[in-house]
């Protein structure tokens, strides 16, 4: 299975087009099966080397201390193998939603920028 197959990333958001916006949508779940890796893609460009530039939520398997907004390029994710499964996936069940809701806690992770009004960052 293609990580980003070309229908989906033709609805990718453009790079920096959610930047203002306070709960940005995500539009694909990439994640580790045997793991704690996920990646929420928000935003994503076709770069002239030919590679896909990816932005989103990265939630670490190193732990939440180190969960973090970010760029990576689909060759970087397509290149990583994990010790049990040695691959990524692209979640099926996904639907476009706020970032915020996608997973318990995660709204105290993220920067003020992408939060919804009133609900401030975690220390």
């Amino acid at each position: 299975m293609k990580l980003i197959p070309k229908e989906i990333e033709a609805t990718l958001p453009p790079l920096y087009s959610q930047e203002n916006v306070p709960d940005p949508v995500t539009v694909v779940k990439l994640f580790d099966p045997c793991g704690r890796y996920t990646l929420y893609v928000l935003e994503g460009r076709r770069e002239l080397d030919g590679d896909l530039l990816l932005f989103g939520f990265c939630v670490s398997p190193l732990g939440p201390d180190c969960d973090e907004l970010g760029y990576v390029s689909l060759s970087q994710l397509e290149g990583v193998r994990g010790p049990r499964t040695g691959h990524r996936a692209r979640s099926l069940l996904h639907t476009d939603a706020p970032l915020g809701n996608q997973s318990r806690g995660m709204k105290e992770k993220l920067p003020r920028r992408c939060l919804t009004a009133g609900i401030p960052p975690a220390p």
